[in-house]
């Protein structure tokens, strides 16, 4: 079992964005684990920016219904909030 799996108890997860880059990728348990020592702060929700974007489905392949939303609200319920939300710098 890895190290991210032992500590943190939670399936892996990669968080993606695209970019003027291409795709960036970000594996979860890596950056709880690199985030681990920072301070906690409360940030407003009308300050994040994904909250407005069509952001789980903007792969034409992979349209929106209402079993994979239903899937992903499975996975909100399961969520541990020990772990606060990590935010990009540009929120």
């Amino acid at each position: 079992m890895s190290e991210c799996r032992q500590s943190y108890g939670i399936r892996p997860q990669y968080h993606l964005r695209q970019s003027p880059q291409g795709l960036l990728a970000w594996d979860v348990r890596r950056l709880i684990r690199l985030t681990s020592k920072l301070p906690v702060v409360d940030w407003p929700l009308d300050q994040i920016k994904e909250l407005d974007e069509p952001y789980w489905y903007q792969d034409e392949t992979n349209p929106p219904t209402c079993q994979s939303i239903a899937d992903h609200m499975r996975l909100v319920q399961a969520s541990d909030l020990r772990y606060p939300i990590i935010l990009c710098s540009e929120g």
